[in-house]
């Protein structure tokens, strides 16, 4: 089986041999022996330009392969090269002649075989000389760029040469598009059971195997495996080849029947067999070498060693395979592939074609006209090619052809080019008759066969204007009464395409004796007219006075075009005597509605015109009208036009006014001028104009706006943006309903404005009818969750009634949810300027405006910065918020919170600075995946004052008073302070004392003056007092309040008791006095006893009790001593200074009662004073010694424990001195005030309350 597998192959081969021994193109033959030179190309070698590239593709191309040792038959080959690889072409050139031949040119071209002329290659060499019956050779080199079928042309070019027949020579060329040598698997896919196999080779080391692993095992059964290609994009295959497209490869290797090897083709879609199965037996022992075979097939009826790929199977995805499967039956070795080669010819790529056109002169023609210009197209590429030409933008109504320059049609609008040919057309256009006059640029295309080459040009096309006058009318007639002269008037118009002018004439054709008629003398005879313009041309008549009804003359009226005489117009009228008419026309009032004429817009009335004829004869009237502020109207007569009536007879002519749909309220309707002429006459009747009819206003509001979401949150304003439209014919004002529940509140915002009175809206034809604007709704945070609410917004006429109400209702629902809302009250001013020292707080409100329970409020206070010196606090009935401290403040539905906020500074505050207080609420979080809303209000405190006061006085309590005598007292006020302060001193005293201060105003109030000190030192101001008390045994209380301008109280003197000088009394004892009086000491001492023994053991009850509160105001005390100066800062509550016990001693300086400032004394404290002058002033030995700190152990009086200097100071309201346990003490039942019980026996009331005793 292996010898007759290779006897088959040595048979095919012989045969393939020979065919392509006659397929190789000789050049063409020669007669012998002709006298003179005889040159012609005999023959064509193909080689290689690299001898690796020899090496690498020989076996399957045309050159020898013997010398890369393959003894392959030297014409069995498929490619003569490769694409892009570099080909040496040898030319043989001989002479057949008896001549020598000498210094000639030979043309070498390769062409391609799919095209007439699309030339790869071109080379002229010369040959300097060839003897008879010799021959020369000629080399050139190039780069194959084409793939596929070509051919080898070779021209010689021998002056004188006796056989020109011959001097053209053709050879077949072949160039291959892939050649694989299967010596690494490199993009191929394997399938199974394939490899790259060096146990037979024939070009190179290896080849593609497939079976068993090596060529001792078979393949399987059952088999159905390939070798694969990468993907070659063969969409650039020429769709209709003159030649074949093939794939061939040498085999070696053993298949049995059933089994074999076939070649699939990928479509893009799928494999496509192309071959039968291959099943033979080539070699199947390879230790001697290894025998090849390659197919041979018939293609177009040549035998080739090649297989078929049809020319529909090239794309863009184009792969094929090996496939080679086998049956169940027995098995063989398998196969070996090598010098897998492909080729296909490329079609010309775009870059090969070129175009260029261009226009002529521009084409010239009337409308309806044919015009006329050139196109010039140029093939500019390196092939023929065949153009198609037309035009991209030739408007509508306009016509196009193009022609040769003989006058014939082209048909199909497509030349032929040859490659480098160059042609010239004819473009014909005909515009339509109303195409408008001038330039028209028409794109002129010119497509090549090459989808992607074309060209354009610009064709110019001139509409040139035509000229005709014509009259208005045909053939008119006139009437005109006998003996007199009537004018008329015909109209002349310019139907040319451009402004002409026009001359004009008349010529009698029938006449009378006696009459005119013609052309009116004053009427110009040359009337220039535009485009379409017309022009009143006035005739006169005249009539002989004895002319009979009925008679006529006849008169022709010609127009001539001064543009283009042969354009002319003629008329011809007629005027006819008539009869006398007396007629009027106009709106009887027994027709005038009792409303008047209104009508709505776009709505149609009917207004009847009476023609009175008040002749003594019948007469026939033609109705006509003139009518001005008609835009919009429409005007028609819905009767005849032509009536006839009797003597004294009438007759009515309707017309029908319809408004446009555009009117507006109150606009006018037109006015109406309404003509009859008498036919027998020609006169008119005379006119009553009409101009009655008014538009009604017609209401039409729309509102356009988007249904809210349907859930909402109560407590929240809900904006909901719409738009209001007037469609009415007259300025609207408008106004909003809302049906809502009656708690909710509602407004229309307009321009960021809310609006309180109807909205104004024009027409549209002014531009303001319409807006934008938004519903507000406020859901009150009570609001039940999971209530259904039906909203419906309205707008109407604030007049009239909406013509389509439905438009101007917007209905939707509401649903409400659970919400939480924080809510805070605002500051009462954002900026607030406050004065070292000064405490101040406000007030504002914490809400829960929402529907439930919101646990998650909390407030806190913050600053922008922290000063040294300041204290803020923020103070609920659930806690105090230090700076930047959270207080939470759950809340139910509805519910609220005070919040105190408060702030301070202490001295050491720098003055000038400011603080921006923010008090900020957290809440509304109701879920757990709720956010948490935040609110806030801020105000800025300014600390930029100062304001210090302190107020001493030397008004001496402890002296009596001569009766009637004036004393003088002082009230001294030391500012240091960076602001004016305004005092007020009032003053309470009893009838029996006078009193007189200074400064005081005209209306007696007594005020000082404090103008600002800092910076600079302090200022000490006075306000001098004169007092008198009249005789009497009690004392008098008086009581002394300064406040500023603000009413704050600054300083308090207390209750002040006076007295007076005792006047001596008479009668009594100078013992003890009489028995009453005796008796009456007595049971005084007992119950003084009994008070004493209780006030006693009340002190030591209560001492414990006070133990702790007095250690801690003493710290309280040590503290303030510490941080504060010993002046009353303002605000001050309480005295600003009390005076000791006792009088005081005078001050340094009496300041008398005035403004001006003064230098202040000194400040005298309690330490500053003498012994003398405190026990003068009724200081006890203990008090002094306390204050001299000499008290350094505690001592015992009178019975009473050493306990005694830690009780409470209590202060007798009388005389203001510290009481002690030696002292008789007194207390207010009703405001726990005590006394010294000697000094309160001569008061009826409490000096402190007034209660009676």
């Amino acid at each position: 089986m292996r010898s007759r597998g290779v006897q088959d192959s040595a048979r095919w081969a012989i045969f393939l041999i020979f065919l392509l021994t006659l397929s190789l193109i000789p050049v063409s033959s020669a007669t012998q022996g002709r006298a003179g030179p005889d040159v012609f190309p005999s023959a064509a070698y193909v080689s290689y330009s690299n001898s690796a590239d020899h090496a690498d593709y020989a076996a399957l191309s045309s050159q020898d392969p013997a010398s890369i040792g393959m003894n392959r038959p030297a014409d069995l080959w498929i490619v003569d090269g490769m694409l892009g690889l570099s080909q040496d072409i040898e030319i043989t050139v001989e002479n057949q002649g008896d001549a020598m031949a000498s210094n000639f040119n030979v043309d070498i071209e390769i062409l391609h075989n799919e095209y007439a002329d699309f030339v790869l290659y071109t080379y002229r060499g010369s040959i300097t000389q060839i003897s008879p019956g010799s021959s020369a050779t000629l080399t050139t080199s190039w780069i194959p760029h084409y793939s596929g079928n070509h051919t080898i042309q070779v021209t010689t070019l021998l002056n004188g040469d006796t056989n020109p027949a011959n001097d053209i020579g053709t050879r077949s060329l072949t160039i291959g598009n892939l050649y694989d040598r299967a010596e690494a698997s490199g993009t191929w896919t394997l399938g199974s059971n394939w490899y790259v196999s060096s146990e037979a080779s024939l070009s190179g080391s290896n080849s593609f195997h497939v079976g068993g692993s090596t060529s001792s095992t078979n393949y399987g059964n059952n088999w159905d495996t390939s070798l694969t290609s990468a993907i070659i994009d063969t969409s650039d295959a020429h769709t209709n080849p003159s030649s074949g497209y093939g794939i061939g490869f040498f085999y070696t290797g053993e298949a049995l029947t059933g089994d074999g090897y076939d070649i699939d083709i990928w479509t893009g879609n799928a494999w496509q067999r192309i071959t039968t199965t291959v099943a033979s037996t080539v070699d199947t022992d390879f230790i001697d070498g290894s025998s090849w075979l390659i197919n041979v097939n018939q293609v177009n009826g040549d035998v080739v060693p090649w297989w078929n790929i049809p020319a529909n199977l090239m794309n863009s995805q184009f792969k094929f395979r090996i496939n080679f499967h086998s049956d169940a039956s027995a098995t063989s070795l398998g196969y070996w592939f090598e010098d897998i080669v492909m080729f296909y010819d490329q079609k010309a790529r775009a870059s090969e074609y070129g175009l260029s056109v261009n226009a002529g002169n521009s084409g010239h023609s009337r409308g309806g006209e044919w015009a006329e210009t050139t196109i010039t197209v140029m093939n500019s590429g390196n092939l023929s090619d065949t153009v198609s030409l037309g035009i991209s933008n030739l408007q509508s109504g306009w016509e196009y052809k193009f022609q040769h320059m003989s006058g014939s049609q082209i048909q199909g609008a497509t030349i032929d080019l040859q490659k480098g040919e160059t042609k010239t057309v004819k473009l014909l256009v005909k515009p339509p008759i109303d195409a408008a006059l001038g330039g028209n640029s028409l794109t002129v295309i010119t497509q090549s066969s090459e989808s992607s080459v074309s060209d354009s040009t610009v064709a110019n096309f001139i509409v040139d204007p035509s000229y005709q006058p014509n009259w208005v009318g045909n053939n008119p007639g006139f009437g005109c009464a006998p003996g007199n002269a009537c004018d008329f008037e015909i109209t002349l118009r310019n139907d040319g395409d451009g402004q002409d002018t026009f001359s004009l004439t008349s010529e009698q054709i029938l006449t009378q004796t006696g009459w005119t008629f013609g052309l009116k003398w004053d009427q110009p005879t040359m009337i220039t007219l535009p485009k379409d313009g017309t022009e009143i041309v006035t005739l006169t008549a005249n009539l002989a006075s004895d002319a009979l009804p009925g008679m006529r003359a006849n008169t022709a009226f010609t127009a001539t075009s001064q543009a283009d005489p042969s354009k002319i117009s003629t008329l011809r009228a007629n005027v006819t005597a008539s009869m006398v008419s007396i007629a009027s026309v106009g709106v009887s009032t027994d027709d005038i509605p009792e409303e008047g004429w209104w009508i709505s817009p776009g709505e149609t009335i009917t207004v009847p015109f009476t023609i009175w004829n008040n002749a003594t004869q019948q007469d026939q009237f033609t109705f006509t009208y003139e009518s001005t502020g008609v835009f919009g109207w429409n005007i028609e007569v819905i009767s005849s036009e032509s009536v006839v009536i009797g003597p004294d007879g009438l007759a009515r002519v309707l017309v029908s006014f319809t408004a446009p749909e555009s009117a507006q309220a109150n606009d006018p309707g037109p006015i109406f001028t309404p003509q009859a002429t008498s036919i027998e006459s020609g006169m008119s009747a005379s006119e009553t104009v009409f101009s009655q009819i008014r538009v009604r206003q017609l209401h039409d509001i729309e509102i356009i706006m988007n249904a809210p979401e349907i859930d909402i949150s109560p407590g929240m304003m809900q904006k909901i943006p719409f738009e209001i439209e007037n469609h009415g014919n007259g300025a609207e004002n408008v106004v909003f309903d809302l049906v809502v529940n009656a708690n909710w509140n509602w407004w229309v915002e307009v321009n960021s404005a809310t609006l309180t009175g109807p909205l104004s809206l024009t027409t549209v034809h002014d531009g303001g009818s319409s807006m934008l604007a938004n519903l507000w709704i406020e859901i009150p945070g009570t609001e039940e969750p999971a209530q259904l609410f039906d909203l419906e917004f309205t707008a109407r006429p604030y007049e009239g009634v909406d013509s389509t109400i439905d438009d101007s209702t917007f209905t939707w629902q509401y649903r409400t949810q659970m919400t939480a809302i924080p809510d805070i009250s605002e500051f009462d001013e954002e900026e607030t300027s406050l004065w070292l020292g000064q405490m101040h707080s406000w007030t504002l409100l914490i809400q829960n405006l929402g529907n439930t329970y919101d646990g998650s409020t909390r407030m806190r206070i913050t600053a922008d910065k922290n000063i040294p010196g300041m204290v803020v606090t923020a103070e609920t009935s659930r806690g105090i918020s230090q700076l930047n401290g959270w207080v939470d403040l759950p809340m139910s539905p509805t519910a609220s919170e005070n919040v105190l906020v408060t702030f301070e500074t202490l001295d050491s505050f720098p003055l000038g600075e400011s603080v921006r207080l923010t008090l900020e609420v957290e809440g509304g979080r109701i879920g757990v995946d709720d956010a948490l809303q935040t609110v806030s209000t801020s105000i800025t405190v300014n600390v930029d004052q100062k304001r210090s006061i302190n107020v001493v006085w030397n008004l001496d309590s402890s002296i009596e008073f001569e009766p009637e005598l004036l004393s003088t007292f002082h009230i001294n006020v030391t500012t240091d302070s960076t602001m004016d302060i305004t005092l007020d001193l009032n003053t309470t005293i009893p009838d029996s004392v006078f009193l007189d201060c200074r400064p005081h105003s005209q209306d007696g109030a007594i005020i000082l003056f404090l103008p600002a000190s800092s910076p600079g030192p302090a200022q000490t101001h006075s306000i001098e007092c004169s007092i008198s008390l009249e005789a009497d045994d009690r004392d008098r209380t008086v009581s002394f309040i300064m406040s500023d301008e603000s009413g704050n109280n600054i300083w308090e003197s207390g209750p002040v008791h006076l007295k007076t000088q005792k006047l001596e009394a008479e009668g009594g004892f100078s013992g003890f006095g009489d028995a009453a009086f005796l008796i009456g000491g007595v049971l005084a001492l007992m119950i003084f006893a009994a008070f004493f023994a209780f006030m006693t053991t009340m002190i030591l009850r209560r001492r414990r009790q006070l133990d702790d509160l007095e250690e801690m105001e003493e710290y309280e005390e040590e503290d303030n001593q510490q941080t504060h100066q010993p002046t009353v800062q303002y605000p001050a509550t309480q005295n600003s200074h009390e005076s000791p016990p006792g009088p005081m001693p005078q001050s340094a300086v009496n300041i008398p009662a005035t403004t001006e400032q003064v230098q202040a004394p000194k400040q005298l404290a309690a330490e500053d004073y003498t012994d003398e002058q405190l026990r003068a002033s009724g200081w006890s030995v203990e008090q002094i010694s306390e204050l001299r700190g000499l008290n350094q152990s505690p001592s015992v009086q009178e019975g009473v424990s050493a306990v005694q200097s830690t009780l409470p100071a209590f202060t007798c309201v009388v005389s203001g001195r510290v009481l002690t346990t030696s002292d008789s003490w007194w207390q207010c039942h009703s405001c726990g005030a005590f006394a010294d019980a000697n000094a309160i026996s001569a008061h009826t009331n409490c000096p402190s309350c007034g209660q009676q005793k």
